[in-house]
């Protein structure tokens, strides 16, 4: 899976691309806490976080690893934009078309037979080629 895009802008607290416009500056309040949700993620998903510190520098890992994928579920869940089974919040406020169409494309055609980690990359891949990852 091409998803390169998507792991470059993982950094950025990738789920904020779903809830705040792009003109929109953050508070230091929601910085902090997408930096406190990305420090609980890192552990829950078990990635290395020198691979989001080389990612942030610019380098892209090849192979990318599950653990990236597991990272930006966590992380889109904790934004509420995946619910706990896997679907997508399509009543959030704030959502986008261009976050709707990229979860719509993310969607699979069966819930229990997706994969939520590979769902969430897909959706933040798609999210990073359309610049809708705020950065901070």
């Amino acid at each position: 899976m091409k998803l390169l895009p998507v792991l470059l802008l993982l950094v950025g607290l990738l789920a904020a691309a779903s809830s705040h416009h792009l003109h929109e500056a953050l508070s230091d309040e929601d910085k902090q806490r997408h930096h406190q949700e990305s420090e609980e993620c890192i552990a829950e998903s078990k990635l290395d976080p020198q691979i989001l510190a080389d990612m942030k520098a610019g380098k892209k890992p090849d192979p990318i690893p599950r653990e990236l994928h597991c990272y930006a579920k966590c992380i889109l869940k904790k934004e509420g934009v995946m619910k706990e089974d896997g679907s997508i919040n399509e009543d959030r406020p704030g959502r986008s078309d261009a976050a709707k169409e990229c979860e719509d494309k993310a969607k699979p055609a069966s819930l229990a037979e997706a994969d939520q980690c590979d769902t969430a990359g897909k959706i933040m891949g798609c999210y990073a080629k359309n610049h809708l990852i705020p950065k901070f």
